[in-house]
């Protein structure tokens, strides 16, 4: 999404939460799903990415006293269709993961699931403003 879209959509949570000030609870949930948090060459992307998590954290900011949490998930390499055609072979695929994901395996989109789920739930109410790569440790290994 671009970033007029973005705060359209802040704007109308904050405009539909902002009056129901819930004291300790939650009312709403943002949760934007970007990309892995770390580029391991200069691209296009990378600056979209860290715009989109910094949109996530300022909105974050200010929609916290409402009772609305925003995060990011930032996935690394999901066993998906694009994946596949990336890594057309077992041995590409093997190759790449030998050397970038230190759990051995490109995750599985309910993996991103998951996180959604919690995030969403009651469980994450003190969560807010993060970045969260479900990226295998990928992320600490691409610089």
């Amino acid at each position: 999404m671009g970033g007029v879209a973005h705060s359209q959509l802040g704007r109308a949570a904050a405009d539909r939460f902002r009056p129901s000030r819930n004291e300790g609870g939650t009312l709403g949930r943002i949760i934007s799903i970007s990309g892995a948090l770390v580029a391991p060459t200069l691209n296009a992307a990378a600056p979209a990415k860290a715009a989109l998590a910094s949109w996530s954290r300022t909105l974050a900011s200010e929609l916290g006293a409402y009772g609305i949490t925003v995060n990011t998930i930032a996935p690394g390499r999901i066993n998906t269709a694009q994946i596949l055609k990336l890594h057309p072979t077992e041995r590409s695929r093997a190759d790449y993961i030998k050397q970038n994901i230190p759990a051995g395996y490109f995750g599985e989109p309910h993996d991103i699931g998951h996180l959604a789920a919690f995030l969403a739930s009651p469980l994450a109410r003190y969560i807010n403003g993060a970045a969260i790569p479900v990226d295998g440790g990928a992320v600490r290994r691409a610089l």
